[in-house]
């Protein structure tokens, strides 16, 4: 594991599509919010999974947790973000932040 992995912290997200969006109003929303996290301090890479159900689950990698709950404190009030926000079913969002696990 190289010295920037062993640093990591990963913000996991999971959500829902609220009822009535299409799965193309979600990806637009996305790629929106995508733009702005990658030019947030501290993002390394991005990965998202959905379903044809409208389940989503993204997991962001950062350089720092310092850096992680910054970007996660703005993201909701980011202009960048409201489409996305909009589109997102409240109830359904669960998220968590943690560390790689050592194996072996």
């Amino acid at each position: 594991m190289n010295q920037q992995n062993q640093n990591s912290v990963y913000s996991v997200v999971i959500f829902r599509a609220r009822a009535g969006v299409a799965a193309e109003q979600m990806e637009e929303a996305r790629r929106s919010s995508l733009t702005w996290l990658t030019q947030q301090p501290g993002f390394v890479r991005r990965f998202a999974l959905a379903d044809a159900d409208g389940n989503y689950l993204h997991m962001v990698e950062w350089a720092s947790l310092e850096e992680a709950v910054r970007v996660g404190d703005a993201f909701a009030g980011a202009e960048a973000n409201q489409a996305l926000m909009e589109r997102v079913d409240p109830e359904s969002r669960r998220s968590f932040r943690g560390v790689p696990l050592q194996e072996g």
